[in-house]
């Protein structure tokens, strides 16, 4: 559970003795082994607290700034600085329940190839899409999500179609409230899908939009994508920086179709090895092998 802020001498002294009691945890693993340990802490640029205090949950250390070099850690919401090249790796965030009962996500690579070659017919095609809550969660959470709809929606790219960013509670009177099954649609006529971080490096939507087989746009500047010493993410999915989002309608139009068609079936190939179908357990010696 998450812990709050640690506003007595008591709860101080608790939170020290836990903060302590993990890295010793992984100090202690003998050394004739090497051992991966799963670190799943949100970490991530924090506002304070209305006292100017931490959140003491997001004040944690990420493992790997104290992990011994015989345990690798693979960090869900960490930096890329936060990891040790060669041997800590980022994790993939689990995909949501209620996207892998969907029947509209893609089944192969031969689908998803299908769909976007269909996508120029398309009478509700769009070119990117996000829908999601605007108030919920941090300032920070909550100043992207309001940036990216006053930045890029509504913006036509050429090629295909216009952006559509669409915010509960938000700052513009009539936008409509966000569900699951409006969400389910936006991705199914999409060819990207933008993923803006959420309190924490990481989104959730990242995996969701992969599921889809569209490619991903991360908006996170630094998070640590998963097992990204050995997935090519060049080729599944695009970056941008929270501050240059005026830029994503020229990106996007000049990638031609053949080369989003490729990103797409990559994209959902990385995820069906990694967090779709089959055992549901993380192995990174078979993705490694896989790619």
């Amino acid at each position: 559970g998450e812990l709050h802020h640690p506003r007595t001498p008591a709860m101080k002294s608790a939170f020290t003795q836990a903060e302590m009691s993990r890295c010793a945890r992984l100090q202690s693993l003998p050394e004739h082994k090497l051992w991966i340990a799963l670190d799943c802490k949100g970490y991530g640029h924090r506002p304070k607290l209305s006292d100017g205090n931490e959140s003491a949950h997001h004040r944690f250390t990420p493992l790997s700034l104290c992990a011994p070099s015989h345990v690798a850690i693979a960090c869900l919401s960490c930096s890329v600085q936060h990891l040790r090249p060669g041997l800590d790796m980022g994790l993939p965030p689990i995909t949501p329940k209620s996207t892998l009962r969907l029947s509209t996500t893609p089944s192969s690579a031969q689908e998803v190839e299908q769909r976007c070659r269909a996508h120029s017919q398309d009478a509700m095609r769009l070119a990117a899409s996000f829908r999601g809550n605007a108030k919920h969660g941090s300032p920070v959470r909550s100043h992207l999500r309001s940036h990216l709809m006053r930045t890029v929606h509504g913006a036509t790219v050429n090629s295909y179609g216009r952006i559509s960013v669409r915010l509960s509670d938000a700052l513009q009177q009539g936008a409509p409230v966000t569900n699951s099954t409006s969400m389910t649609t936006d991705l199914l006529h999409s060819q990207f899908g933008l993923v803006p971080r959420g309190d924490s490096y990481f989104s959730y939507r990242f995996s969701e939009v992969l599921a889809f087989g569209i490619v991903p746009v991360v908006i996170a500047d630094d998070w640590a994508l998963p097992f990204d010493e050995i997935i090519d993410w060049d080729k599944a999915s695009l970056r941008v920086r929270e501050r240059e989002l005026q830029h994503l309608p020229a990106m996007l139009e000049a990638l031609p179709l053949d080369k989003v068609c490729e990103m797409r079936q990559y994209a959902f190939e990385v995820y069906r090895r990694c967090d779709g179908s089959g055992p549901r357990t993380l192995d990174a010696q078979r993705v490694a092998h896989s790619f």
